[in-house]
């Protein structure tokens, strides 16, 4: 039995806000430990759902569109990034360095290069899940229990490595693979709807979970490669665990309708709210008044604003067709369709 629309609309509405949240540093620096909860599972969280919504391996046209879809917001919010950025260190740097930077970040990306040629590195997730895409389409065709063993040798495997050796590794091979396994567990409760799926055991199982990755100061940040291993057995446990219960809490979570409503409205848009809401909140910090509420509430108060205008600003290009189907495009057919009736225009 597959979920209705707005179920998944308000996970991903609620995970995008728990990101904005995540990146308010007003927020977290406020409130000691919510930093590393977050980082534990909200963008992890949408690796999971993407699994979940892929049930049946897809083949190489629907991989590539898939693939399509997320590059060209991803090349092209780079280019917006890094011209900021630019005008904002402007004599700082090299423009050579940049631009050396900005096309490695095209076809090579890696943290580092993305940092130097945008100044911001929460660009990774389009590669990284473009990666996770064709790495989940592989490992499947292996087989159920191949294609599981594998995955689980690999999420016990990478976090025993040197951070350093995965510095260079383009696409963010390590987010994706480890990835894998929590993504596969997390399809088959999806499509078995297992007890852990259901909303009351996943919420206190999270809580669980989530409390002690609190008191024993765990952390995992995919960005950075900073994830457990199998050298550290509780620490991966804890993070799975509190990834995994997290993320079906949430799904179950029972909602007054007027708020899994508004949820669900800033789930469509939840791809406009992650790429714009970086840009807006730093220009928010710029143009806020002295705050006399306090980094809390005040960081409260900024992170609702970044949301609603991020929303704003994607709501505006979904009403303009041609130019979404430029921005955040289905597939590369409609991408060419709208160069050419923008060219027409």
């Amino acid at each position: 039995m597959s979920d209705p629309p707005m179920t998944i609309d308000k996970i991903k509405g609620v995970l995008i806000v728990l990101i904005v949240v995540g990146h308010n540093f007003l927020i977290t620096s406020a409130v000691p430990g919510l930093y590393r909860i977050l980082y534990c599972f909200h963008v992890g969280g949408f690796f999971l759902l993407s699994a979940c919504l892929s049930r049946h391996p897809s083949d190489g046209r629907k991989l590539a569109d898939k693939s399509f879809r997320y590059y060209v917001p991803y090349a092209l919010f780079l280019t917006l990034y890094s011209i900021v950025f630019s005008l904002m260190v402007a004599g700082g740097r090299n423009p050579a360095d940049t631009l050396r930077d900005y096309v490695a970040s095209l076809v090579v990306p890696t943290a580092d290069s993305i940092k130097s040629a945008s100044g911001v590195l929460m660009l990774w997730f389009l590669p990284s899940l473009i990666c996770f895409t064709v790495f989940d389409l592989l490992q499947r065709r292996l087989g159920p229990w191949a294609g599981m063993l594998i995955t689980a040798v690999c999420h016990a495997s990478i976090g025993c490595l040197p951070r350093e050796w995965f510095a260079g590794v383009p696409w963010f091979m390590p987010a994706a693979g480890f990835m894998l396994f929590p993504a596969a567990v997390a399809r088959e409760l999806w499509m078995r709807e297992a007890r852990i799926a259901r909303f009351v055991p996943a919420f206190f199982l999270a809580l669980l979970f989530g409390g002690w990755v609190w008191k024993a100061g765990y952390f995992c940040d995919l960005s950075l490669n900073a994830v457990p291993g199998i050298d550290s057995p509780l620490h991966l446990l804890a993070v799975d665990g509190f990834l995994l219960s997290a993320f079906f809490a949430i799904r179950g979570l029972p909602l007054p309708r007027t708020a899994e409503r508004v949820f669900a409205l800033l789930g469509r848009e939840s791809l406009s709210i992650y790429l714009f809401h970086t840009l807006v909140f730093y220009a928010l910090l710029k143009l806020r008044p002295q705050s006399v509420l306090g980094e809390w509430a005040g960081g409260v108060v900024v992170a609702t604003a970044t949301i609603a205008i991020a929303w704003s600003l994607g709501r505006l290009i979904s009403r303009l067709p041609r130019l979404r189907g430029i921005v955040f495009p289905a597939d590369r057919r409609q991408f060419l369709a709208s160069l050419m009736n923008l060219k027409r225009a």
